[in-house]
């Protein structure tokens, strides 16, 4: 990567406190990830910067060895990067990302492992067979 692509991905993560780089925009997100990720934030209500990836394939490119992420919607928060979709909603449903995206923690130690990958099940918690698991609900996230 050239210093000079490095520097302008540096300045566009530095635009906004709160920078979702994404399929699309948040009026039109153009993958369910994306959508995903616009409607965690926008629940939590908080302001925040895009950058659409599907209009710069330097960029696009370039922030995947940036970040060392191979996927997208990539959200940075502070200038760091918290991780893809999974994570982000994982750290919703945790109670975990609220607290995360508010401006008190600006430069404070973060209460969370950033992009860490799953941890694996212990036998203890293995999933019971499909036929015994109980029903689960699905939660569609909509745009308003």
């Amino acid at each position: 990567m050239t210093d000079d692509l490095r520097s302008r991905i540096a300045a566009t993560i530095g635009k906004e406190r709160i920078m979702l780089f994404m399929k699309g925009n948040p009026s039109m997100p153009q993958c369910g990830f994306s959508a995903a990720v616009v409607g965690v934030l926008r629940e939590v209500g908080v302001p925040f910067g895009s950058f659409n990836i599907l209009g710069d394939q330097e960029i696009r490119e370039g922030l995947k060895e940036y970040s060392s992420w191979p996927t997208f919607p990539q959200l940075y928060v502070d200038g760091k990067l918290v991780g893809g979709a999974d994570i982000v909603r994982d750290l919703h449903a945790r109670g975990e990302l609220a607290p995360l995206l508010q401006p008190s923690y600006v430069g404070a130690s973060w209460p969370v492992t950033l992009v860490s990958a799953p941890r694996p099940r212990q036998a203890s918690q293995a999933r019971p067979p499909r036929s015994a698991a109980k029903p689960t609900s699905r939660i569609t996230l909509c745009q308003v």
